[in-house]
């Protein structure tokens, strides 16, 4: 399983980032890939048989992702048969933006950084099989995370109940 873990933040952030590397529960420094540009880090830590972040000049790709309909995909848009899942997914995005996510069929949780825009785009499947959590806290920063137990263990994370996501999920 791989696990992604995004933080923009706006001030230093550099303080944070060793945080994130100490959490060894969370995160082998030795397996870690990081892309920093501007206030964006994206860290992922994937298994060894996949190649769990791909970066081009326009993109940076992190996913867990099964995807169902992959040949399909790779013969419409005629791609070599040994694309990466991130690959492609990173050459849908070039093609058709950010609607590229109606064209995946399977399960996945998948963030895109676009180095063009400054954007940060975070897509799971409709049935939440590989969910993403996030946060905004008070001091503007943004986590982002395949799993929860990434904020846990952080210090400067401040865990608080949204209310009104309890009443939400309570309530017909």
């Amino acid at each position: 399983m791989i696990k992604i873990f995004a933080l923009k933040a706006r001030d230093n952030f550099s303080n944070k980032v060793k945080e994130i590397y100490a959490q060894k529960n969370l995160y082998d420094p030795n397996n870690t890939k990081i892309f920093k540009d501007e206030a964006i880090i994206l860290v992922s830590n994937g298994d060894s048989n996949q190649e769990s972040m791909f970066k081009t000049n326009d993109c940076v790709v992190v996913s867990d992702c099964f995807i169902s309909n992959r040949r399909k995909l790779l013969k419409n848009y005629d791609l070599d048969l040994f694309t990466e899942n991130n690959e492609l997914i990173a050459s849908l995005y070039k093609k058709k933006g950010a609607s590229f996510i109606s064209e995946i069929e399977g399960q996945f949780s998948i963030l895109i950084y676009d180095l063009t825009s400054k954007e940060l785009f975070a897509y799971t499947d409709q049935f939440g099989i590989n969910p993403i959590y996030y946060s905004i806290q008070q001091d503007n920063d943004f986590f982002i995370s395949s799993e929860i137990k990434a904020f846990k263990n952080l210090h400067f994370f401040k865990k608080s109940l949204n209310y009104k996501r309890v009443y939400d999920y309570l309530t017909p």
